[in-house]
């Protein structure tokens, strides 16, 4: 289920969702990871990756980074769907914070703006492993979106 639309939450471009949806689709590193983009909303998004064994530690967790990279691109996509159309989003700085080891059946990302701006956007993401269809938050982070012209602007 989609979250609601924070109050002045309101995307630039009328078709936000699929622009995300496609430049979504040119990012390998998330295709490696087994990561799919599930749901955009106006400064929101959400991703699931199935549990898969190309993204383990040596304890048989999910790598800390595959999550906190997760996160990062989701919380991206969230400030890119409120961009202008000529905006792309590089990530200026983020501080991931592990809360449980992540063992599940399958994992979900949130990104979601928390201020938007005219060069940067504040974020926060969150990363769930999902068991039986019960979540438990296994980590969160903060971060901020530089707002940028995109390269074929």
């Amino acid at each position: 289920m989609p979250t609601p639309i924070p109050q002045g939450l309101v995307p630039k471009d009328p078709d936000f969702a699929e622009r995300i949806k496609a430049n979504f689709k040119t990012q390998t590193a998330m295709t490696t990871f087994g990561v799919e983009m599930v749901d955009v909303t106006p400064g929101h998004t959400r991703m699931q990756m199935l549990a898969n064994d190309r993204v383990l530690q040596q304890q048989g967790f999910v790598h800390g980074g595959v999550i906190a990279a997760a996160m990062d691109s989701a919380c991206g996509y969230a400030a890119l769907s409120l961009a202008a159309v000529d905006r792309e989003v590089l990530t200026i700085e983020y501080k991931v914070s592990f809360i449980a080891p992540a063992v599940g059946e399958h994992y979900e990302f949130e990104g979601q703006v928390i201020k938007p701006g005219r060069t940067v956007s504040f974020t926060e993401g969150t990363a769930f492993a999902v068991t039986g269809g019960a979540r438990k938050l296994i980590a969160t982070l903060s971060g901020s979106m530089a707002l940028v012209a995109a390269p074929d602007a």
